[in-house]
C-alpha cells in the first residue's frame, strides 16, 4: 500500500466537494503464459491491460468563522501560530539601515499567512517589506515558518524602540487568538561630524578620478 497524503485548506463556508483521484496503471493478464501459469519472464516484458483507477469523491462541511469575538485587524488566518520579532543590531548611527525581522511559525496554511501589519514606528523611516518561506510537511502535518523583513533608518538619535508586533489567527476548537512580540531597543548615536564641514574644502575634494 502506498499513501499519498496532500494537505487541503477550504477557502470559502459550504460545501465543498473534492474529486476523484485517478490512477492510470498496467496490470498483468494472468491468462498469458504456458499452462495458465505465468513465467517470470511473461510477468517481466509483458505489457499487460492498461487500465484506469478512480477514488470515489469525498465531500466535507465547511464551516464559516464565527463573527463573535473576532479582534480587529483579523485577516482569515487560521491554524496555530507564535510570532517573534528581532533587529539585526542593537546600536546604530544616525540613519543607518536596520533590519527588522518579524518571523510567524507555527502549523497551518503557512504559504497563504498574512503580513504582520506593524505599530507606529516614531524615529524611524520604514521601507518595503520583503518575506521568505520555510515550510515541513513531514508526519502528516503542515508547518514551517513564513519570515518579514523590513529595513528601518532610525532619524533621531537616542535610545528608540519598536513596539510588540501583534498577529490575530483563529485556532480550531478554541477560537480566535492573538500573539505579541516583545518590545525592540536601539541605541542610535549621532553621526560623527564631517571636519570639512566648516570652511572651504580643499582643492580637488569630491572629485574621483575615472582612467
Amino acid at each position: 500500500v502506498i499513501e499519498l497524503a496532500t494537505a487541503l485548506f477550504p477557502i470559502a463556508p459550504g460545501r465543498a466537494t473534492v474529486g476523484a483521484a485517478a490512477l492510470e496503471c498496467g496490470v498483468r493478464d494472468s491468462s498469458r503464459g504456458s499452462g495458465g501459469f505465468p513465467s517470470f519472464f511473461d510477468d517481466f516484458f509483458a505489457s499487460g491491460r492498461r487500465v484506469v483507477l478512480r477514488s470515489d469523491p469525498l465531500e466535507v462541511n465547511v464551516r464559516p468563522l464565527p463573527p463573535e469575538n473576532r479582534p480587529p485587524g483579523f485577516k482569515g488566518d487560521v491554524g496555530r501560530y507564535r510570532i517573534s520579532a528581532r533587529l539585526d543590531k542593537a546600536t546604530a548611527a544616525l540613519h543607518e539601515p536596520v533590519a527588522l525581522t518579524v518571523t510567524v511559525e507555527g502549523d497551518g496554511n503557512v504559504k497563504a499567512l498574512s503580513q504582520p501589519a506593524l505599530p507606529n514606528l516614531d524615529g524611524f523611516k520604514k521601507y518595503e517589506t520583503l518575506s521568505s518561506l520555510n515550510i515541513d510537511n513531514s508526519g502528516g502535518r503542515v508547518r514551517g515558518s513564513k519570515i518579514f523583513t523590513t529595513v528601518l533608518k532610525p532619524d533621531v538619535s537616542g535610545d528608540l524602540s519598536v513596539p510588540p508586533v501583534s498577529f490575530n489567527y483563529y485556532e480550531p476548537g478554541s477560537g480566535y487568538k492573538t500573539v505579541q512580540s516583545t518590545v525592540l531597543k536601539l541605541s542610535v548615536r549621532q553621526a560623527a561630524e564631517d571636519p570639512t564641514a566648516t570652511g572651504s574644502p580643499p582643492a580637488g575634494a569630491g572629485e574621483t578620478p575615472t582612467g
